[in-house]
């Protein structure tokens, strides 16, 4: 590499200045500038950390509130927990940091710059200055390294955007799991209320014929029982209410703006458990699942960002050169133009270790991808058959058994006013209508749970399509 000088004193001065007094100049004025420079990064620093500070310290502060005073629909808390939840947002901060990476895996290299100087002094002809020469470099790529840079960065940019769907998903999931727990223990806690207002009634009514000499002590004693009983499988639903209600604040991330009332953390929440039976062909689903289940593409696309790896790999393995101009500058104006080619040999190096990695990931999320599919089957038919023995299950109650518990136990209790039967067939009517109503809940809590997982597992809401081809059966 040419080499050269410059010197930093006209001509004429050069004889007048020695070598101590010119290093004494430079030293004082580089320890000069760096002076006021030390402040400046203090006090950037300083005022970088205390930003920091005070937005994590607000960020810590704040908790997201919900109004208990408010019913919410499932389409509210889904809306609310895809914009607050910290999975999701989590998630989607990912695609902005794979985008980032896009872009820096298409930027070419920046040149370098090099600036040498040396003090140099003739005695003879009573000379002394500095000489300089600069280099100007620039690597540049070989093998197609920005290219496939570029793809693999896209690859990846697609896979984190799937993720971002499929933590969606399952959080969707959850949340709907969440929300119908809270709307099953709330019609569980209207019929405890129902069954109450029953058995104060018959109370009631035992006591008034008990004065009128109709009934012995004993019966009055019973219906005194079974209101205590009733009472307290009362209170067992509200407790597994206000569980399952916090629960469903955990899904959410949020807390309930109670007003400094414990008492009323629970969230309340509308809506009613779908009783529609849905139908659907099994061989059709699994393909639909494969179609639309987000993990199962973005392991398609990690596959392929693998495969891309290996050419990426192999294009390291290729040498960059290296390309650049030199000027230099020596004492008495002379003055040197050149230019340079650096080529590194791949003797020993040529990335294979690189390379052998990338093999083995692409065989590594082959694998994953066939195991992803089995799995994806199974849910898909564990679901399907879910939602087929649940539908049976409910069939049963809709064909008019609810009704007729109900008829049956409020002919009894007329029947029991007028003297006509004896209390322990009230009980017995009003056992069979609350045991007949809890027992239609769960199925109907079952099957929604069930028609949830399935939809989980074909990775997409119910559409007309599917459901139109499910009654071709």
């Amino acid at each position: 590499m040419l080499k050269g000088s410059k010197t930093f004193w006209p001509q004429r001065y050069q004889h007048r200045r020695s070598r101590k007094g010119v290093k004494g100049q430079v030293f004082n004025f580089f320890s000069a500038l760096a002076k006021p420079l030390k402040v400046i990064r203090i006090a950037f620093f300083s005022l970088l950390f205390a930003l920091t500070g005070l937005q994590a310290l607000a960020l810590g502060e704040e908790v997201l509130k919900l109004d208990p005073s408010k019913s919410y629909t499932l389409e509210e808390l889904l809306t609310f927990a895809l914009e607050h939840s910290p999975e999701v947002l989590a998630a989607k901060a990912e695609i902005e940091i794979a985008r980032g990476e896009l872009v820096t895996a298409g930027l070419f290299p920046n040149p370098r710059i090099e600036f040498a100087s040396r003090d140099q002094s003739i005695p003879d002809e009573d000379l002394s200055g500095f000489n300089y020469d600069v280099n100007l470099i620039q690597e540049i790529p070989l093998g197609g390294k920005i290219g496939h840079r570029k793809q693999v960065a896209q690859l990846n940019l697609e896979r984190v955007s799937l993720n971002f769907q499929d933590v969606v998903r399952l959080k969707t999931a959850e949340i709907k799991r969440a929300f119908y727990t809270v709307l099953f223990n709330q019609r569980r806690q209207e019929l405890a209320k129902e069954a109450l207002e029953v058995n104060k009634t018959v109370l009631d009514i035992a006591h008034k014929r008990y004065k009128a000499g109709d009934i012995p002590l004993l019966g009055v004693n019973l219906a005194s029982i079974e209101l205590q009983r009733t009472t307290s499988d009362s209170l067992t639903v509200q407790s597994e209410l206000s569980r399952s209600s916090f629960e469903l604040l955990t899904a959410l991330g949020v807390g309930v703006d109670t007003g400094g009332d414990s008492g009323s953390s629970a969230l309340k929440v509308e809506g009613a458990l779908s009783q529609e039976q849905v139908q659907f062909n099994l061989p059709e689903l699994f393909p639909f699942a494969l179609a639309n289940r987000p993990d199962y593409k973005g392991l398609q696309v990690a596959l392929k960002a693998a495969e891309a790896s290996v050419a990426l790999a192999r294009a390291e393995g290729v040498p960059n050169i290296e390309v650049g101009g030199t000027f230099e500058r020596e004492l008495g104006n002379e003055r040197r133009v050149g230019g340079f080619v650096a080529v590194p040999l791949p003797v020993f190096n040529r990335n294979q270790g690189g390379v052998i990695q990338s093999l083995s990931r692409k065989g590594q999320a082959a694998l994953e991808l066939a195991t992803l599919k089995n799995r994806i089957e199974q849910e898909v038919r564990m679901g399907f058959t879910k939602v087929e023995a649940s539908k049976k299950n409910l069939s049963i109650f809709q064909q008019g058994l609810l009704h007729l518990v109900r008829e049956n136990m409020e002919l009894n209790q007329k029947a029991f006013q007028a003297g006509e039967v004896e209390f322990l067939e009230v009980v017995r009517a009003e056992e069979d209508f609350l045991r007949t109503h809890t027992l239609f809940l769960e199925a109907l809590y079952t099957y929604n749970l069930a028609l949830i997982e399935l939809e989980t597992a074909l990775g997409s809401q119910f559409t007309r399509a599917l459901r139109r081809s499910g009654d071709k059966r």
